[in-house]
């Protein structure tokens, strides 16, 4: 007997070997999964099961973001994380850690307001000393901001490649032009 049809045979007897299985039927529900976190969503569209009166469920599919107010993008989540660096209290680190200024909080959410497109968003950070800081870092290049206060701020910039650095001290964030981002961070390379 050749290979070829010892495997069909060994397929198809073990195919009819295997006891035949049904889905059973799902708790009926009107109501869409619940969504806790932006986590929670895998895909654009999540099961719906709806019996049908029979054994089998049926399965429709129903847009997830129908229901949802959560924020998508990630200029919104940095934006809220952010924000909520304001409701840090004293020792909210467990080490002795002060909350931020909320001139620093501003000015941090007022730079990522002016990141022009083509530039990726950056990460938040805060300190335990309630310093807040933005980062970047992507296969070409590493940089990162220190608010300062009163809209100042400081950048440094290190290009991966060819190990140049660069660093920046800003008196007033509200006058950053797009020119300004492109030059210190690259134009559209890193979005």
């Amino acid at each position: 007997m050749k290979l070829a049809t010892m495997l069909s045979v060994a397929v198809v007897g073990a195919t009819l070997t295997q006891p035949i299985t049904q889905a059973t039927d799902w708790l009926n529900t009107s109501q869409p999964p619940v969504i806790a976190s932006p986590t929670d969503i895998s895909s654009s569209f999540a099961p719906i099961y709806v019996g049908n009166g029979g054994n089998i469920a049926q399965t429709d599919l129903e847009p997830v973001f129908e229901n949802v107010s959560i924020p998508i993008d990630r200029l919104t989540l940095a934006q809220n994380e952010i924000s909520s660096y304001s409701s840090l209290q004293d020792d909210w680190d467990g080490n002795g850690g002060t909350p931020p200024d909320s001139g620093h909080v501003r000015d941090a959410i007022a730079f990522l307001d002016r990141l022009p497109s083509g530039i990726a968003i950056p990460t938040p950070m805060i300190g335990s000393s309630g310093d807040i800081g933005l980062y970047w870092d992507l296969t070409s290049f590493y940089a990162d901001v220190a608010f300062e206060g009163s809209g100042a701020l400081s950048l440094f910039v290190k290009n991966k490649q060819t190990r140049e650095e660069k660093f920046a001290a800003v008196d007033d964030l509200h006058g950053l032009s797009q020119d300004w981002f492109f030059q210190m961070l690259g134009r559209g390379q890193n979005a």
